[in-house]
């Protein structure tokens, strides 16, 4: 996972264990945690995307919705 700043476009973070807070969206069939914790997180205001590599796949997390590059 890759957290990316908006306001400079610069990676902020690299590998960390999130705890999103909870949504009033309800949360996606169970995907793993690494997933759902990004798509959760992808939700909070000042997260411009989150990126997950794993398993030889690619992930963008924005805005809640999680497209495979």
């Amino acid at each position: 996972m890759v957290a990316v700043d908006e306001t400079e476009g610069r990676v902020t973070g690299w590998s960390y264990r999130l705890f999103p807070p909870p949504t009033e969206i309800p949360p996606p069939p169970n995907r793993g945690s690494a997933f759902n914790s990004c798509l959760a997180m992808s939700l909070i205001p000042g997260i411009f995307a989150l990126y997950l590599v794993s398993k030889g796949s690619v992930w963008r997390f924005k805005l809640g919705l999680a497209d495979q590059l």
